[in-house]
């Protein structure tokens, strides 16, 4: 599973903060990513916040999946296009499904031709029109 293999990295990690950090983003989005998201994906993100304050791109990132920041907030820092995935994510979980899909969307439109981000982004908004 996943979340396994990305806490394993965490836990050997060690001395690399940067990719402990990212592992445990990385957890709670697989969380989130699933047809059925849960509630794991919160606890993730609190770790990320608590445990690795001195790695500022993913606290952020935690922050902007657990909706401590308004989107004005978030797109003045990051890269518009993630900051609109991250927030869709966030309202995927919410079961705010029309916000969701409506971000889902302009994501896909701006991220050109990059297949990975166009088939995550495809098969998200699939999820939303189950």
């Amino acid at each position: 599973d996943a979340v396994k293999c990305f806490r394993f990295v965490e836990e050997e990690s060690g001395y690399f903060r940067d990719l402990a950090a990212r592992s445990l983003l990385s957890a709670g989005l697989t969380q989130w990513e699933k047809e059925s998201p849960d509630s794991l994906g919160i606890a993730l993100f609190k770790q990320v916040i608590s445990d690795y304050r001195d790695r500022v791109q993913e606290v952020f990132a935690a922050h902007i999946l657990l909706g401590n920041l308004t989107s004005k907030e978030v797109s003045s820092k990051i890269d518009v296009p993630m900051s609109d995935y991250y927030l869709a994510l966030k309202l995927r979980y919410e079961k705010k499904e029309a916000q969701s899909l409506s971000l889902f969307r302009a994501f896909g439109r701006k991220v050109g031709d990059n297949r990975i981000l166009k088939k995550l982004t495809e098969r998200q908004i699939g999820f939303l029109k189950k």
